[in-house]
C-alpha cells in the first residue's frame, strides 16, 4: 500500500514537471511570436525644435507623417533617414525595426519664386532676378570671375545646395563659392562647374586646386550641386551622383559667406539652400586656465563654462563679448556665427583695518581714467588704509570707512589698479 502511494506521488510530480516544461516552452514561443509581430517605435529627432512624440508602429506597417515641427530662425526642410540629410524619408516605407527620423532645418533658402535678389550683394558682373525662369541670373560674359554673395551667411560648418545652369558665353564655367571672407571676399573655397568637369579650389588669396574630376556638363540644362564643409573637410556632390564626388581639405579658411560665380559665362541659379549650420564658440582666457572651445548648432545657446583660474592676485570678473570688456557676454543669446568670448580679470583691493587684511573686487570708478583723477576725489581721513600698486607702489593713504565703501561700490572700470 505504501509502495502504491509512493508510485502515485511520483506520477503526480512527473505530471507537474511536464506541465511546467510545456508552459515555459509555450511562453518562449508566444514571446517570439509577439516579438515578430509586435510594435516598433519611430522616434523623431528635432535637434532642439518643437518636440514630436514618438509613435508605435506594428511590424510591417507604416508610420503616419506628423505635423511639421517648428524652430525659431529656421525653415523645416522635411524628415530624413540619416543625420547628414542625404536620404529623404518615404512615409510609405514598411517599418520592421525601431527607427529614428531626423528633422532638417534650413537656415538660408532662396527658391526665387519671387524676386528675392535683394538677399544677395553682387561684387562684380550683372546679377538680377530672371522672372521668366524664376531664377537668379548673371548675364555679362565679357570678363572672368563675376561674384555675388548672400547676405548674413557668415558661418563655419554647413551644407550648401544649389541648381546651376550655363546659358551662354565662351567660358562654359560657373560655380558655387563658400566660406568667403576678407575685406574684398578674397578668401574662399569654390567648386567650379565647367564643360569638362568639376574642380575644387581654395583662394587664399590666390587660386590653388584641391581636386578635380571629369564630368559631362550640359549647357542650357540644370545641374544640382551639393557642398558639405565640416572643420577643414570639404565634400561635394554633383547631380546626386556618388561617382562624381570630390573631397578635399582646407585648413586655411575657417568660415565665411556663401556665393555664386561665373567665368566669361552667363548662368542661372535656383533653389539655393543652407542647412546643418554649426559654429565654434571659443573662450579667450587671457593667460588663465584653458577653457575648451565648443561647437554649437545655429540658433542654439552655449552653456556657461566653469570659471577659469589665474595665478597671483587675479580675480575672474566674468565673460565679455569683446576684448575691450565693454559688453558682458549674454549666454541666453542664440549663436548665429563664429564667436569668441573673453575672460576679464580684476586685481583686488586689499584693505587693512585695525590689523586685519582682506580683499575686495577690483576698484571701479565713475568714469575716471587716471590714478591722479581718482585720488583728487578722495578725502583722507584716518580710519582705513588702502595700499596703491603700480607707479605709486608702496605709498599709502587713509580713508574713513564710508569713503572706502564708496570706492568699492562704483561700477565703471578705471586704469588704476588697487591692492
Amino acid at each position: 500500500m505504501e509502495g502504491l502511494k509512493k508510485n502515485k506521488l511520483i506520477s503526480i510530480i512527473v505530471t507537474i514537471c511536464m506541465l511546467l516544461s510545456f508552459t515555459v516552452g509555450m511562453s518562449g514561443v508566444l514571446a517570439g511570436h509577439a516579438e515578430a509581430t509586435g510594435n516598433f517605435t519611430v522616434r523623431f529627432e528635432t535637434y532642439g525644435g518643437s518636440v514630436v512624440a514618438s509613435l508605435p508602429v506594428v511590424s510591417g506597417g507604416t508610420v503616419s507623417r506628423p505635423a511639421d515641427p517648428t524652430e525659431a530662425g529656421c525653415t523645416f526642410g522635411g524628415w530624413y533617414s540619416d543625420n547628414t540629410f542625404d536620404t529623404p524619408f518615404d512615409f510609405s516605407t514598411v517599418i520592421n525595426s525601431d527607427t529614428t527620423l531626423y528633422a532638417k532645418w534650413i537656415t538660408f533658402q532662396n527658391n526665387f519664386d519671387t524676386d528675392t535678389s535683394s538677399q544677395w550683394t553682387p561684387a562684380s558682373g550683372t546679377w538680377g532676378y530672371d522672372a521668366a525662369s524664376g531664377s537668379y541670373a548673371q548675364t555679362d560674359t565679357a570678363v572672368n570671375q563675376y561674384f555675388t554673395f548672400a547676405n548674413g551667411t557668415d558661418w563655419e560648418n554647413y551644407t550648401l545646395e544649389a541648381d546651376v545652369k550655363i546659358t551662354g558665353g565662351t567660358g562654359n564655367d560657373t560655380g558655387i563659392v563658400f566660406r568667403a571672407s576678407g575685406p574684398s571676399m578674397e578668401y574662399f573655397d569654390m567648386l567650379a562647374v565647367r564643360n569638362n568637369g568639376l574642380e575644387l579650389y581654395s583662394h587664399n588669396p590666390n587660386y590653388g586646386s584641391l581636386k578635380a574630376v571629369p564630368a559631362t556638363i550640359t549647357a542650357s540644362a540644370w545641374h544640382h550641386v551639393k557642398i558639405r564643409v565640416s572643420g577643414s573637410d570639404i565634400s561635394t556632390y554633383f547631380d546626386n551622383n556618388a561617382l562624381l564626388s570630390l573631397t578635399g581639405t582646407d585648413t586655411s579658411i575657417k568660415s565665411g559667406k556663401i556665393g555664386l560665380r561665373t567665368n566669361t559665362t552667363s548662368a542661372q541659379f535656383d533653389n539655393v539652400s543652407v542647412y546643418g549650420v554649426s559654429n565654434s564658440v571659443s573662450f579667450s582666457t587671457g593667460g588663465g586656465s584653458a577653457v575648451a572651445a565648443v561647437t554649437v548648432d545655429y540658433g542654439k545657446t552655449v552653456s556657461k563654462p566653469a570659471d577659469p583660474t589665474k595665478g597671483g592676485d587675479a580675480i575672474f570678473a566674468g565673460w565679455y563679448a569683446d576684448s575691450g570688456y565693454e559688453t558682458e557676454f549674454d549666454f541666453s543669446k542664440p549663436i548665429t556665427g563664429v564667436t569668441t568670448v573673453y575672460a576679464k580679470w580684476d586685481t583686488p583691493i586689499r584693505i587693512t583695518q585695525d590689523g586685519s587684511t582682506f580683499d575686495l573686487p577690483d576698484l571701479h570708478d565713475g568714469g575716471y581714467t587716471s590714478l591722479t583723477a581718482v585720488l583728487a576725489k578722495l578725502t583722507t581721513t584716518p580710519s582705513t588704509r588702502i595700499v596703491l600698486e603700480g607707479s605709486t607702489s608702496g605709498s599709502t593713504m587713509t580713508l574713513n570707512e564710508t569713503e572706502a565703501q564708496l570706492i568699492c561700490s562704483r561700477t565703471e572700470s578705471t586704469a588704476a589698479k588697487w591692492k
